[in-house]
Order: structure tokens, then sequence, then C-alpha cells
């Protein structure tokens, strides 16, 4: 990376994201109870995106993003397979300051405290304690595009949903249930940060990559405006407002079930107001 990738942190060394943002490509297997991840952050800008942490691209059903949002600077997590796809606080941490920000994400229920205060508890379905393997990324997207304008320091993610509501005093340690602590105090071989935890998953450094250099799968034009008779491309749709679409009570579709199996003709039927329990027929 161009520049000094690390800063001064929280305790030592920190990563600066906007110098480098940190990628594994195989972030280990995570228990199908619940996950809980913490790390130090200053951020000097609430002017765009500050992606924190992010699991998985953002087109997979597995992908969850902890993130400082644009205008206000509050702390979200967002995971598109989760209902609702947000969790919101009113807490802001884009003020040049040093924030201590932990998260606990579980099936049924995702937690967050920030300084030391639980800031928001909130009731889920299918919360994104995801099974499988996959890239997880430290200030920006898996995928690039968006980053962080500041330092990420003492990023450890651990098993298991105990959140501490304390603020810690002392940088965090090593201990059974740790699945990587990433100090970021200083460089191995110059592109890499150590992980403390019994995983040795080291933190791979990249430069920042913008939106305009993201580069996508190309996609099958089966659905162009050759075949559909309008205006239209494939990648119009490749921009998450399926997500926040109102689709009513039925849903015909194909529908992949956890990784196991998919249903090629699959009827999907909301069965409360506030569809938050759902039944699916295989036709």
């Amino acid at each position: 990376p161009k520049g000094a990738a690390l800063g001064e942190g929280r305790f030592g060394k920190g990563l600066d994201a906007r110098v480098a943002s940190g990628m594994v490509k195989k972030f280990p297997q995570e228990p199908a109870g619940s996950i809980y991840a913490e790390l130090w952050t200053k951020l000097e800008s609430a002017q765009g995106y500050n992606i924190l942490l992010s699991h998985h691209p953002k087109g997979s059903v597995h992908h969850w993003e902890v993130f400082a949002e644009p205008g206000t600077g509050n702390v979200v997590l967002y995971a598109p397979g989760m209902n609702p796809d947000h969790v919101r606080t009113a807490i802001s941490i884009t003020d040049r300051q040093w924030h201590h920000v932990a998260i606990s994400i579980e099936a049924k229920r995702v937690r967050m405290v920030i300084d030391g205060k639980q800031v928001a508890s909130e009731s889920v379905v299918d919360g994104p304690v995801s099974r499988i393997e996959g890239p997880l990324a430290v200030g920006t997207l898996v995928e690039g595009g968006l980053g962080c304008e500041g330092m990420v320091d003492e990023v450890r993610i651990r098993k298991g949903e105990a959140i501490d509501p304390r603020l810690p005093a002392e940088p965090p340690t090593v201990d059974d249930e740790t699945l990587v602590l990433w100090r970021c105090d200083s460089l191995v071989e110059e592109r890499q940060i150590a992980d403390e935890s019994a995983s040795k998953i080291n933190l791979e450094l990249r430069e920042p990559v913008a939106v305009s250099e993201v580069k996508t799968a190309p996609v099958d034009p089966h659905f162009e405006e050759g075949s559909v008779g309008f205006r239209w491309r494939e990648e119009d749709s490749a921009d998450g407002r399926w997500n926040d679409a109102d689709v009513g009570p039925f849903l015909a579709s194909v529908v992949g079930v956890r990784e196991v199996f998919t249903l090629p003709r699959g009827m999907t039927i909301s069965l409360s107001k506030d569809r938050s329990i759902s039944i699916l027929y295989d036709l």
C-alpha cells in the first residue's frame, strides 16, 4: 500500500483504512449459534459510508456489514438476509475521537454496545450467523468500493453471544472462544497484520478500491432489451432495490435453503401482518 498503513492507534498502532484495508479470503466457518465482534475506531468524517467490518460480498444472503452511515455517522448493522435487514443506533462516532464498537449477532437478536453502553437490542429473523466459510474485510466492503475514513484498531471476533457492557480499559486478549485478534501494531512481511489467536489467520492489506474500479462478474444478458422489448439491462437490478421492495404476501421464486438444497419452484406465503412468519411450498 502507498503511504504508512499503520498510524497511531488506541493501543499502540492502528490500521489507517484511508491507506489500506484488510482482507481474509476464507474466514473460518462460524458456529451456528452466534458471534461477537469488537473493535476500536476513530473516524474523520460522516460525508460517506465508513465500513468497519464486512463478511461475504454484498450480493450474498450471508452478507453482513457494520458501518457508520453518511450524514449522521450513526452505527448500523446491515444484513440483506435478515428481517429487518437493518439494526440502527442513534450514536454517532464520526467526531475524530476513539470509540469502542461491540456487536453480538445471533439468529434471533442483534445487540450493539458503543463506548460501554448498550445502544441496540433488536429481535430479528434469520440473523446472519453464517455457517459458510467466506471472505471478511476490515475497513471496506469485501468487494471494495466503499471504505473507511479513519483508523481501526484491536479487532477481535469471538464465538458466542457474551457481550461485555463495560468500556475496555485494556487491549483485548485471546481466550478459548477467540476466532481472530488483529492488534494492528506491526506488519508481517510488509503486507499482513498478524492474528494473535490460535487460528493464525493473518489480515492481508490492500489499497482502497474505488467504486468505479469494482469489477463484477459478467451477467447473462438474456433479459435485456432484445428479449423483453424495453430499455433495461440485467445490471440495473443489481443495486439492492429488491431488498427494499414490498413484494406482498405471495412470492413465487427459486429458493435456496441454507446452501443445502434448492427448490426450483417455491411458493412463499406470509402468514402474519409483520411477515415474521411464512410458509414455503414446493410446487
